[in-house]
């Protein structure tokens, strides 16, 4: 997403097993993502995280690919 931002690069995402609309408001607060990114938080720094939960929030409102079953 930063590349999106300061280059303009495209961005095209592939939601894999997740549905776009999977916690979008707050990925941290529950759901599909929120057992991941407590796990990160007690790997990583808090500046780290929180631009994790920025892009998943960014991306969400980008159309893209929705892919449940890769058979």
């Amino acid at each position: 997403m930063n590349c999106r931002k300061e280059n303009g690069h495209r961005v095209f995402p592939v939601y894999y097993k997740v549905s776009p609309d999977d916690d979008v408001a707050d990925p941290a607060s529950s759901g599909v993502y929120k057992a991941d990114l407590d796990r990160h938080k007690r790997r990583h720094s808090y500046d780290r995280v929180a631009t994790w939960i920025h892009a998943l929030r960014s991306i969400s409102h980008i159309s893209g690919w929705v892919v449940t079953d890769h058979t």
